[in-house]
Order: structure tokens, then C-alpha cells, then sequence
């Protein structure tokens, strides 16, 4: 990897997320509501809620309290959540996990069946396989995301009584594993405490199924046209003239040299599911950073928003830069001026 990329790379993802954090932090601020009041109740006098403005300092200049807010994220400072009575660092540090774990869940599931989805109708091209593996992305990507966790809570939960209610990663009266990485799936399994194991799996089944879905089509749909592209190469019809198999073919020559578009997709796609989080959570009363910043925005308080926004804006940097990494790794043929 070229350092001088690197660097320049670095340089303009720095200006992308000042940017973000300017842009986000003047439309919270003119979110209805304040913020003052909603934290001390309707019955607050106004010389309590312009009391409790100047200790905030929102009753300063919006130029002040930006420079306020930056210096405080070069100090590792996010500030502090009105809602929750504790600083967002915290409160991310406690939530995240669930996020992540979410996230990963949906996207290797999305990876399992979409990669897969895509070889076939693109090696059954026109054929009812690909017709059906096109109407099917389709849907997938299409579908509004809260009408798909809405529609499956009641079918499997509300009607047949397969899933299990959506409260949360755990059932109401069973105590969280002992926490080594946050992930109560995996704490789980190294603490051997199959009865958590089982129902932390059971609560991230439709979560996972409804967060899924959007990328699951999108990399289907990238497979497909990826390795069409490939597939149509001249090299290709050499090989299949010589008497190479179909699925050597196919699975050592034309699929990886469709890789790299593919991982392109499927990094960016990290980065959406853990905005989609944001819904999904609130559903499924997940207890990660996506609900945590749902509840801000309806109680007014901005930082917990601004964090998330910055946190988002940071992880798609970081994914965006591995990628490059990755990709030249792959393919030596990719070249950085």
C-alpha cells in the first residue's frame, strides 16, 4: 500500500467527518422541542429552564457551542446524556455490543444466502432460477425494513407462536451471561451456559431475518452481475473449451476474479446495517445504540444523536480505507496514485 495514499486518504476522511460533525450538529439543533423543558417537565418555570439552559450552555452563540463540542471530541468528550444521566462514551461502551452482535448476525446470514444466490442466477442466466433470484432481490431491497420486523413479529410471534417475544436479547427473568466480549451469543458458548446460549440465539432470529434482508439483495444482486461480467470474459471461454469442469470454472477462476467488487459491497454494507439498527432496535426492543438514539431524538437530547452520527461517519472511514487495503491484497493489478 502506498504510505502517501494513505496519508492523503486519511486527510480528506478527516475533513469528511468534521463535516459531519458540523452538519449534524446544526440540525439537531433546530429539532422541535427543548430540550431544557423536556428534561425538567411541563410544570418547569421559565427561569428554571433558563437556568438550566446556561448550565448547558445552550444559551450561547451556535458558533461557541460548536467549538465547545469539538474541543470536547478531541478530548475524548461526547458529552453527556440528559436522558440517561450518564456520558454517551459510557453508555455506547454498554450498548454497542448488542449492536454488533446484530450486525454481524444479519450480515454473515445476508452473505450466506446472497453470494450464493447470485453464483446461481448468474450461472442460470434467463433461466426460472434467475428470474426468481431477481424478483426475490427485488422484494429484499424494496421491502421497508420496519414493515418487514412488523410483519414477521406477527406471523411467527403474535399468530403461530414460534419466536419468541420481542423484548430484547434475553426472555424477562433470565440473567445475562458472564460478560467477556458483550456478545451473548459467544459469552455464552465460552462460559458453557447453553440455556442462555439458547435463548439469546431464539430472541436473534427475527431481528436478524428482518436487518438482513436489504443487504442480502444488494449483494445477490452485486454477485450476480459481478460474475456475469466475469463469466462473459474471453479467458473464460477458453477454459470452458478446454474441458474444465463447470463448478471449477466457476468457483476457482470466474468467482474470484469477482471478488473485488463483491467485498466493496459487502464492507459498505456493514456500514448500512448498523444505521438500519437504528429501526430494527426499536422494533425488537434491542438494547443497542440504535434504540439508545431513538429514545434521544424523542426526549430532544442532542449529544447521544451527534455521537451516533460521528460513530457512523468514523466506521465508514475505517471500512472504506480496509477495503482499499483488502482490494489491493486481492487484486495485485490495483494500482494507487
Amino acid at each position: 500500500m502506498n504510505v502517501k495514499y494513505v496519508i492523503k486518504r486519511l486527510l480528506y476522511a478527516l475533513v469528511a467527518i468534521l463535516l459531519v460533525i458540523i452538519i449534524v450538529f446544526f440540525l439537531t439543533r433546530i429539532m422541535p422541542g427543548d430540550p431544557a423543558r423536556m428534561y425538567l417537565g411541563e410544570q418547569a418555570t421559565d427561569e428554571q429552564i433558563a437556568q438550566l439552559n446556561e448550565e448547558w450552555g445552550l444559551n450561547k452563540p451556535l458558533w461557541v457551542q460548536l467549538f465547545n463540542y469539538i474541543k470536547g471530541l478531541t478530548q475524548g468528550d461526547l458529552g453527556y446524556s440528559n436522558h440517561t444521566h450518564a456520558y454517551v462514551v459510557d453508555d455506547f461502551a454498554t450498548r454497542l455490543p448488542a449492536s454488533l452482535e446484530l450486525a454481524i448476525c444479519a450480515l454473515g446470514l445476508a452473505v450466506l444466502i446472497g453470494i450464493p444466490l447470485g453464483i446461481v442466477s448468474a450461472t442460470h442466466k434467463n433461466s426460472l432460477i434467475d428470474h426468481l433470484a431477481r424478483v426475490l432481490s427485488m422484494m429484499g431491497a424494496t421491502m421497508p425494513v420496519f414493515w418487514v420486523g412488523l410483519m414477521l413479529i406477527m406471523i411467527f410471534y403474535a399468530r403461530l407462536g414460534w419466536a419468541l417475544a420481542p423484548v430484547g436479547r434475553l426472555s424477562l427473568g433470565l440473567t445475562a451471561p458472564t460478560t467477556i466480549t458483550g456478545l451473548y451469543v459467544l459469552d455464552s458458548i465460552l462460559t458453557g451456559n447453553l440455556v442462555t446460549l439458547k435463548d439469546a440465539a431464539s430472541h436473534l432470529v427475527l431481528p436478524t431475518i428482518t436487518l438482513s434482508l436489504p443487504s442480502m439483495a444488494v449483494i445477490a444482486r452485486m454477485t450476480r452481475s459481478s460474475m456475469l461480467e466475469v463469466l462473459g470474459q474471453d479467458y473464460i471461454r477458453t477454459v470452458r473449451a478446454k474441458g474444465m469442469s463447470e463448478r471449477v470454472l466457476v468457483y476457482r477462476h470466474a468467482f474470484r476474479n469477482a471478488l473485488i467488487p463483491i467485498l466493496t459491497v459487502l464492507g459498505g454494507q456493514f456500514g448500512s446495517l448498523m444505521g438500519y439498527t437504528v429501526v430494527v432496535e426499536t422494533i425488537f426492543s434491542w438494547p443497542g445504540i440504535g434504540y439508545y438514539v431513538t429514545d434521544s431524538i424523542l426526549n430532544v437530547d442532542y449529544n447521544p444523536v451527534q455521537a451516533f452520527a460521528l460513530f457512523s461517519a468514523v466506521l465508514y472511514v475505517i471500512i472504506n480505507l480496509v477495503l482499499d487495503i483488502v482490494n489491493s491484497m486481492v487484486d495485485h493489478r490495483v494500482k494507487y496514485e
